[in-house]
């Protein structure tokens, strides 16, 4: 869509008193300055009535298609239009706008509000002209913005770059709570087309507080601020407000005279956007006492803000649009209109929401936006894209919600379609001490003779981390207690016979462990060393072994069940995403499916264990943090949090979905601290860390990290990661865990490679792999001695296919699909073979969703 010129239609509201206007037209392209009176065409009982039918937060009903909302909109609007637009301003508007076609432009209406107050918080958006059946404000021929005629109009900027946007999502925990990783992760949704296209460069705030706020904008140049979080209008101080966080996490009332300085003063900053509830209502007295107002006089030049409350995936599907269209090179306005067309299809009462307020004296706000030139200039994005490190919780890491789609030409298709092959063999890798890019393109998987590592990877030139001191301290308290012994029942906290057969010592004689791994210095080898103190066992002993809790019974750490069968795997349902828990579905009889949780908080992204008698998996805290916890997986009985004492500082910030080993008992976690860096660290079950197999510096370092795999033998560990979120799509690592060096596996560079799965023999490997357009397919590759095979693709439907996982015994893989004429709302799990073919279906439990993904075997 190519982008518009506007001719101006201003249209001056002046508030005379006693319930009278006057609606005069201060410029048109005729010149002329017809001028009308008018009342509101509604009593007060009436025009009550009709808001609330228009705000869902008022009424107390939510928006959906078909609602009487719908009909209240053309009852608001209507009559609206025809009080104003009537005789010689009707006449003045319809010659303006035969005279904006002929010149084949558009007509844009600038509302200017300020002198009638009383008035200006009224949805102007819906004026209805019943003559041609049409809202203006829904076509791009008429875009409607709020006008604000403030001295010093700005300039537009001249990006010369990507578009760079700062997400501050606030939930502070005195508030009602928001699913903030679930936000960040619908954000990078909405995006993801132009984050891989590298035309937005999407970060985001590590801490929701002004001190915050003010750091990042003096060290990162930032053109758009988008906020998610509470808004209200304090009537006791007749201004419009947003909550930040304080530094202890509570709400701080920020009005636009605190927050204008701190963005005024930022020169690459045009744009704020602001997706909390009635952030654009005024006061009916002082025209600049709304939030969005406020911002205006504070010299933003333009300001997106919510009439009413909109609905989560309303605001993703108007974000996306609207970005889009901005880079797109559409003016502001037009791309405002844009977006609202993007509501109607599956929100169409909510189109009319976000309201566009504007000082510039037209649309075109930032000029030049583009993707990097060359690789250079990528790098650079590497340096300003730190806040993106933040993560997400287990589905946006995956990322199940954060999908960096592509339709790039000439990306490097790697995995061929079924019958399709690649070069086998290892391609020599880059210099000890490459570059970012250079490990991006040369760090590959030499060839592993077969009788040292029949299912694993070896490296002779990994690229290492530098050398570290050893893992962060940790409190030296003794573990946590143990669960007492519990009546007989499949989901009961007793022992069972570990993998290993180890015994487990007295938790006070218990030895700490710690992973150190050593770097590569320039030319010279360090030695790497894994240093592992005492072989133990946390899972419990065989009967009558030794050890134990001093009284000769075996000690558990995590609940056991009796372990799944072949047919069962756990899956997260629910009717949305903050309602969903943890399911024990049988693929033979699906509909007596048996919810195992029931935690007062979402609970997803089951893990099992490698008996499939435990899992882990993700459970709200309650502050919109996710904290992994341990139930037994047959009934879920004994769930507990994974932390007893909280988790270690490199986890502080986010916990990801982890991976088991499946030769010992410890687990792999990706996760972030408090500063949004980004971790892999080694656990074991009484949740002590015992190392860290972070990426190396020269990586970048990698700005996110989810979805670990373990090979079958424990010696790898194939991570996602994104070197440059959002600037690349997302490439597989392997991580050598005895000497902790990094390998490239797929590069991802302008495509995403992700969701990666050992099968439980380690003989195949399963991963989604971006097609383009916003697609994904999964594919399946056999493990070979010199590396990674021609994979097969087993599921390349139109939509989202994500998060593959083998069965037990290996010949079938289930996975999730999103169809995009569901708009990305409903997943349906599907269960293919290994070697491609029809698939069959799995029917969630009745009347929920599908919304995590599935465990059927341990990752």
């Amino acid at each position: 869509m190519a982008p518009r010129r506007y001719l101006n239609f201003d249209l001056l509201l002046d508030q005379e008193g006693d319930g009278q206007y006057q609606a005069l037209v201060t410029g048109s392209p005729l010149g002329e300055t017809p001028s009308v009176r008018f009342r509101l065409p509604f009593d007060a009982t009436t025009l009550e009535n009709l808001l609330l039918k228009l705000d869902p937060g008022r009424s107390g009903t939510r928006r959906l298609g078909g609602t009487p909302q719908a009909q209240a909109a053309m009852d608001f609007g209507g009559p609206l239009f025809e009080a104003v637009f009537r005789d010689e301003m009707l006449l003045a508007w319809s010659r303006s706008m035969d005279r904006a076609r002929e010149r084949g432009d558009g007509l844009r209406l600038r509302l200017r509000l300020s002198d009638a107050p009383a008035i200006a918080g009224l949805p102007w958006e819906l004026l209805y002209d019943e003559r041609v059946n049409a809202f203006l404000a829904q076509s791009e021929r008429t875009p409607v913005v709020r006008f604000l005629d403030l001295p010093r109009p700005p300039r537009p900027i001249a990006v010369d770059g990507p578009l760079r946007i700062l997400v501050v999502i606030s939930s502070p925990t005195d508030l009602e709570e928001l699913d903030v990783e679930a936000e960040w992760a619908r954000i990078q949704e909405a995006l993801a087309p132009k984050m891989a296209d590298r035309v937005v460069v999407v970060d985001r705030l590590p801490e929701a507080t002004l001190t915050e706020l003010g750091r990042w904008l003096r060290q990162h140049p930032t053109h758009v601020v988008h906020f998610v979080g509470h808004g209200d209008f304090d009537q006791r101080i007749r201004e419009g407000v947003i909550y930040f966080q304080d530094d202890r996490g509570r709400s701080k009332a920020v009005t636009s005279s605190v927050l204008g300085p701190f963005l005024r003063d930022h020169d690459p900053l045009r744009m704020v956007v602001l997706n909390a509830c009635r952030s654009a209502r005024t006061d009916l007295v002082d025209p600049y006492g709304g939030m969005a107002q406020g911002l205006v006089q504070q010299d933003a030049t333009a300001v997106v803000a919510m009439q009413f409350p909109i609905s989560d995936r309303a605001a993703v599907a108007f974000t996306g649009a609207f970005y889009g269209a901005l880079v797109d090179g559409l003016p502001v306005d037009q791309a405002a209109s844009s977006a609202r067309k993007a509501l109607l299809a599956d929100y169409a009462d909510e189109w009319a929401t976000p309201v566009l307020f504007l000082r510039s004296p037209d649309g075109d706000i930032f000029q030049q936006v583009h993707a990097p030139a060359d690789d250079d200039e990528a790098g650079d994005l590497l340096d300003g894209a730190t806040g993106g490190a933040t993560g997400g919780d287990g589905d946006a890491a995956s990322p199940q919600e954060a999908d960096a789609g592509t339709d790039d030409d000439d990306r490097d298709d790697s995995v061929d379609e079924p019958g399709g092959g690649e070069p086998d063999g290892p391609v020599p890798a880059g210099p000890s001490t490459p570059s970012a890019d250079a490990v991006r393109a040369t760090a590959v998987l030499p060839a592993t003779p077969a009788e040292t590592a029949p299912r694993g990877f070896s490296y002779t030139h990994p690229v290492r981390p530098e050398a570290v001191a050893g893992p962060r301290a940790r409190p030296s308290a003794p573990p946590p207690s143990r669960p007492a012994s519990a009546p007989p029942s499949s989901g009961s906290p007793v022992a069972g016979p570990p993998p290993t057969g180890r015994a487990v010592p007295p938790p006070a004689a218990r030895p700490r462990r710690r992973l150190l791994v050593l770097g590569l210095a320039g030319a010279a080898a360090l030695i790497v060393v894994l240093a592992v103190v005492g072989a133990v066992s946390l899972l419990g002993d065989e009967p009558g072994g030794g050890g134990g809790n001093g009284g000769g019974e075996p000690e558990a750490v995590l609940p056991r069940s009796e372990p799944l069968t072949e047919s069962q795997l756990l899956v997260a349902a629910g009717t949305s995403q903050r309602d969903q828990h943890l399911w024990l579905l049988d693929l033979d009889s699906p509909a007596s499916a048996v919810k195992i949780t029931h935690g007062t908080t979402r609970e997803w992204i089951p893990v099992l264990s490698p008996d499939r008698a435990t899992v882990v998996f993700a459970r709200d805290r309650g502050d919109g943090v996710a904290e992994l916890m341990a139930a037994g997986a047959a009934d879920g009985a004994g769930v507990r949090p994974f932390f007893a004492d909280g988790p270690p500082g490199e986890c502080a910030g986010t916990m990801l979905r982890p991976a088991w080993f499946p030769d010992r008992d410890e687990l792999v976690v990706p996760c972030t601290d408090t500063s949004g860096v980004a971790h892999l660290v080694v656990v074991d079950l009484a949740g002590e860390l015992l190392g860290t197999l972070d990426p190396p510096a020269e990586l970048g370092p990698l700005a996110t990290l989810g979805d670990p795999t373990i090979s079958a033998d424990g010696s790898a560990v194939v991570v996602w990661g994104n070197a440059a979120a959002p600037a690349a799509g997302g490439s597989l690592y392997v991580v050598d865990v005895a000497s902790g060096g990094w390998s490239l596996l797929r590069a991802g560079d302008r495509e995403e490679y992700s969701d990666a799965v050992f099968s439980e023999d380690g003989a195949r490997l399963a991963f989604r792999q971006d097609t383009g357009g916003g697609n994904f397919r999964v594919v399946v590759a056999p493990i070979t001695e010199s590396g990674l095979g021609a994979g097969t693709v087993v599921a390349a439907a139109p939509g989202k296919d994500q998060d593959p996982m083998f069965s037990a015994d290996g010949t079938e893989v289930v996975y999730g699909h999103v169809d995009p004429r569901q708009n990305g709302l409903r997943q349906e799990l599907r269960v293919v073979s290994v070697t491609g073919g029809p698939f069959r279906p799995v029917q969630p439990p009745g009347g929920l969703d599908f919304l995590s993904v599935p465990a059927w075997s341990r990752r």
